[in-house]
């Protein structure tokens, strides 16, 4: 168990090594995974052998989310950088084959049903649906949050298995010696000294370790090409963001807080203290506060499915860890997360990362007579800045 847990510490190692694309083809491969795992826990041979394309029409549903997915963020990608801009003409037309492949898919399976197996069907057609929007839906901004940077990537899944080594350990220390309380009956070995222990320590863990990646251009800069060849480490730079940078912070306190005492001794007067902290510190206790109060949910929904359908493990690919899901099920959702924070809190305050390949990307597909009337406009603006 411990060797097979070194195994995928330094997998994941070689994969943020590899940058972006190997993170986001990791994704895609756990996707794949985590799929065949979840529809064959409902998996029944006997009425699947007479169920006419039975497994192809689940594995249907689950490429067609792929190809909308991750076709969309092709698309965006390459509609903000100058160099990829040709591409667009085919995948800007990911909407329209989605659209022709859903119906297609959609008839078929209706034509699919069978009298005497429709409510089985119609079960396992939800099952995979919903499997689906697990799976796929919740993972959709994976993609897009590796390209805003490799930090985006590795920092939120270190949250989550901080927070469930965490946990292992408070709970095994310290589990039912200060509350007796169970704590869920889904999951009878997890106890509140363990969820409460690893949530305050997770927090902690997600302030500090944002600075040993703040300062590496590898992580923190945005992606501007996709190649199966690692760059250099040497050979990423950029303009760091705002929220990766130092900042001083002035705060209140009361004097008596710092000099001692009680309020009494030195009434209630305020001084100001300053200190220098990155954003991202900050930032990063919300991702602590959310890995340790929601991702574990994920956890608890595993153990849900595996308690309803009387199996251990999802499968046993991964030896003393049972299956993907095993260890993915707190994971799915932080990506969701990231993708909320990062549209919401950081992207939309950096001008940086909308960059002047993406506006040249743009201004290529323009006909020459548009061309020649933003070339005007910018030659206005330029004179309006000299003023």
């Amino acid at each position: 168990m411990q060797q097979a847990g070194c195994g995928m510490a330094i997998i994941f190692a070689l994969i943020l090594r590899g940058g972006a694309l190997y993170c986001i083809l990791f994704g895609m491969i756990t996707q794949v995974e985590l799929f065949r795992e979840l529809v064959n826990v409902r998996y029944i041979e006997a009425k699947a052998k007479s169920m006419p394309l039975f497994r192809t029409l689940q594995w249907a549903w689950f490429i067609l989310a792929m190809i909308h997915t991750y076709g969309d963020n092709c698309h965006q990608f390459c509609l903000h950088h100058g160099h990829l801009v040709h591409f667009t003409q085919v995948t800007q037309y990911v909407e329209v084959i989605v659209f022709a492949l859903y119906c297609l898919i959609f008839v078929i399976t209706v034509l699919t049903f069978k009298t005497g197996l429709i409510r089985f069907q119609i079960g396992q057609l939800v099952w995979a649906l919903v499997t689906v929007a697990l799976v796929v839906l919740q993972t959709k901004f994976l993609a897009k949050c590796a390209l805003y940077g490799v930090f985006w990537f590795c920092f939120p899944m270190a949250t989550v298995v901080s927070n469930d080594v965490f946990a292992y350990v408070c709970g095994m220390t310290c589990g039912k010696k200060f509350i007796d309380a169970p704590f869920l009956s889904l999951s009878p070995k997890k106890t509140w000294e363990g969820f409460i222990g690893a949530a305050i320590i997770t927090c902690i863990f997600s302030f500090f370790f944002p600075l040993l990646l703040a300062d590496i251009p590898w992580f923190i800069c945005p992606v501007e090409k996709l190649s199966f060849i690692p760059q250099s480490l040497a050979s990423v730079t950029c303009e760091p963001h705002p929220i990766f940078l130092p900042q001083e912070y002035i705060f209140s306190l009361p004097q008596y807080m710092v000099t001692g005492g009680g309020p009494m001794s030195s009434g209630w007067q305020w001084s100001e203290y300053s200190t220098v902290l990155r954003p991202i510190q900050l930032h990063g206790i919300a991702y602590g506060v959310f890995a340790s109060l929601v991702a574990p949910f994920g956890g608890f929904l595993a153990s849900a499915i595996k308690r309803g359908y009387e199996i251990k493990d999802f499968d046993k690919i991964i030896p003393g860890h049972g299956g993907v899901m095993d260890r993915m099920d707190c994971q799915l959702i932080i990506h969701l997360f990231t993708y909320v924070h990062l549209n919401s809190f950081v992207i939309r305050s950096a001008t940086s990362l909308v960059g002047v390949s993406a506006i040249l990307g743009a201004a290529a597909k323009l006909s020459s007579e548009d061309l020649a009337w933003v070339h005007q406009q910018l030659g206005i603006l330029l004179l309006e800045q000299k003023r």
